[in-house]
This record gives C-alpha cells, sequence and structure tokens, in this order.
C-alpha cells in the first residue's frame, strides 16, 4: 500500500478476523470457519475445528493498523475502527442461516469445501448447527 500511496491520497482497509465468534460455540460452526479459512486463505493442518485454523498474528482485521505502521504510515493520521455483525432477531438468523446452508448446497462452494478435506458427515454437522 505504501509504495503506490499518494502524499494527497488516503488508503481504505477492510478486513475479517478469523476464526468468527459464534455463540452458542458448536462443533459444526468452528466446521464451517476452518474451512471458510481453509478456501480463503490456506490450508489448514489443524484437525480439531474447535481450534484457530491459523498460526499465532494472522487475525488480519486486528493487524492492519500494525501493518500500516511497519509499513511507514504516520500511525498519528491512521483512523482505526471496529464492528460487528448481530442477529438479533429470528427473523435476521434466519435470512443468514438461509444464506449460509444456501453456499453449501452451491455445487461451487461444497465441491471447494470437499476438496480441502470435508466429509458429507462434517458438512451435515454445519447444516445442523446453522440450523440450531
Amino acid at each position: 500500500m505504501r509504495r503506490v500511496y499518494k502524499p494527497t491520497g488516503f488508503v481504505a482497509c477492510r478486513e475479517a478476523d478469523f476464526p468468527y465468534r459464534w455463540y452458542p460455540h458448536l462443533h459444526g460452526l468452528q466446521l464451517s470457519d476452518k474451512y471458510i479459512y481453509d478456501s480463503v486463505i490456506q490450508p489448514s493442518t489443524i484437525p480439531r475445528p474447535g481450534s484457530p485454523p491459523h498460526p499465532p498474528n494472522t487475525r488480519t482485521g486486528s493487524m492492519i493498523h500494525v501493518w500500516m505502521r511497519e509499513a511507514g504510515f504516520d500511525v498519528e493520521k491512521v483512523v482505526k475502527g471496529a464492528g460487528t455483525e448481530v442477529h438479533p432477531s429470528k427473523e435476521a438468523r434466519r435470512r443468514w442461516v438461509d444464506a449460509g446452508i444456501g453456499r453449501l448446497v452451491d455445487e461451487g462452494v461444497r465441491k471447494r469445501y470437499v476438496d480441502l478435506g470435508a466429509t458429507g458427515e462434517a458438512l451435515e454437522f454445519v447444516v445442523r448447527d446453522l440450523e440450531r
């Protein structure tokens, strides 16, 4: 970013933290995190889905401001923020669940997860726990 940044310009960044925080802590949701991480970031060798599927210090959303400092940006001019997504109503959760299950039914996502080692049983756990 710093290399192509113009002194009169600005850099805007947004990144998520993995793994997501779920409540309740369900096996299928942790499996979902693992396959999302494996498909987006890199395949992990962590066998337990309850464990973070990444090495320490790779929580990218939490690290952007650190990387900006390391790249030489003036930290006094960096505006940092954070957000969260909460689904408090049954209707909002239902939309989120339907979208998640729809992605697993989609052959592209399902195939990618299977290529990463997901079994039919694992995908059933994900769907079951999304439905809870």
